[in-house]
């Protein structure tokens, strides 16, 4: 089972750069249940797919493209653990973010019941601290 767990998992995370949002939408509405929850620092915790798709079709105008970096993957016969890379570039190839991350996802009969995402929200623009606190 951890197999087929963790190619679910790794082709939702690869969603993005195979079809963008609407790529990463389909993918959430087949592995999502309807009370599916997604934590991730700094954002609104979603529940069920229609949440975490509203999330993911807002970030399609922040950046151009989409690149992962998988670092290290681990699975149990419930749960796949991922550290990974994201990187998102403009539309003229700049980094807009590099962002280490390690996510968790919980499966029962297939399809993802949590999904929790743990990376420094501080270096996200617009969920960090603003340059007025951090200058005092």
């Amino acid at each position: 089972m951890s197999e087929a767990i963790e190619e679910a998992y790794l082709g939702l995370l690869h969603a993005w750069e195979h079809g963008g949002a609407d790529a990463v939408s389909d993918k959430i509405r087949e592995l999502f249940t309807d009370d599916t929850v997604w934590v991730q620092p700094g954002l609104a915790t979603t529940t069920g797919p229609e949440e975490a798709i509203k999330i993911v079709q807002g970030w399609g105008a922040a950046f151009s493209t989409f690149e992962l970096d998988i670092l290290h993957v681990a699975s149990t016969d419930d749960a796949v653990l991922v550290e990974r890379l994201d990187v998102f570039r403009r539309d003229d190839g700049s980094t807009f973010l590099s962002l280490p991350v390690v996510g968790v996802a919980e499966f029962r009969d297939g399809k993802i019941t949590e999904w929790r995402e743990y990376y420094d929200s501080a270096t996200i623009p617009g969920l960090g601290p603003s340059t007025k606190e951090n200058n005092g």
